[in-house]
């Protein structure tokens, strides 16, 4: 696919984006508190936090899976689908 037929970068991205009130509210909780500590306790690196808590990207299941078993919080609490 050439860059003039492929899908924009917002068709492309996972509908699937998480809370971030909840992930710095458990990030807080877990001693970390700057994107860096953030990064480090769920796996990415601190340019990947940026990303999702400004919702330039989204994650696909099995990364919010990661998340939520990493923050100790239920699926179902850590993300919204749309």
């Amino acid at each position: 696919m050439n860059a003039a037929t492929a899908p924009s970068a917002s068709h492309t991205a996972s509908a699937t984006r998480l809370r971030w009130d909840v992930v710095e509210r458990r990030c807080h909780d877990l001693g970390a508190d700057t994107d860096t500590e953030r990064g480090d306790l769920l796996g990415v690196n601190r340019n990947t936090i940026l990303r999702w808590r400004h919702g330039w990207t989204g994650v696909n299941l099995s990364t919010a899976l990661h998340v939520a078993k990493a923050l100790s919080v239920r699926l179902d609490q850590l993300v919204e689908v749309g």
